[in-house]
């Protein structure tokens, strides 16, 4: 979102100019499910924008995009899973000017690690204050974009009191 918004100061200048392209990696599990010769450049073209398709081509060839992979872990099968993952690598090795950031709970990742020369970080645990506001942030959110609707909670009480946020996907 920031780079989106311009704001680099969160992030740094680095970003600045790469165009930033989400990809929910069980969607594309999905997908690579039901067409196993899909490869993850022609999902995110086709499948993500029936538009710009050939636009972000364009930019991946360039090397001008901020890749985001969303949930790795969430491909539910470890085998599919591990599929998945060689096609993450083989979009890194093919399309390697870009920017990647792929992300994984490490109950998931533990199963289909990848094994090209990635960089691994962790993100510290939160404090209960933190979670705590996590919650409430996430919930007013939720209000606000109308979703309470649209799925079932957790109760709030037993997500401020979980020590390991990492595990719970409301949405």
């Amino acid at each position: 979102m920031a780079i989106a918004l311009g704001q680099y100061s969160q992030i740094g200048q680095s970003l600045q100019g790469y165009l930033p392209i989400l990809v929910r990696v069980a969607n594309y599990g999905r997908a690579l499910e039901k067409d196993p010769t899909l490869h993850l450049v022609d999902y995110i073209c086709q499948e993500l924008t029936s538009d710009f398709g050939s636009v972000l081509k364009q930019e991946l060839e360039y090397g001008q995009c901020l890749v985001l992979l969303d949930g790795l872990d969430e491909v539910a099968e470890v085998s599919q899973r591990q599929r998945v993952a060689d096609r993450l690598e083989d979009m890194v090795a093919a399309y390697g000017k870009n920017r990647f950031l792929i992300t994984s709970r490490p109950i998931g990742y533990q199963s289909a690690q990848l094994s090209g020369d990635f960089q691994h970080v962790t993100l510290r645990s939160m404090s209960k204050t933190e979670r705590e506001q996590f919650v409430y942030l996430w919930h007013k959110e939720i209000r606000k974009r109308g979703l309470e609707k649209q799925r079932s909670w957790v109760g709030l009480k037993n997500l401020r009191l979980s020590q390991n946020l990492s595990t719970l996907n409301p949405v």
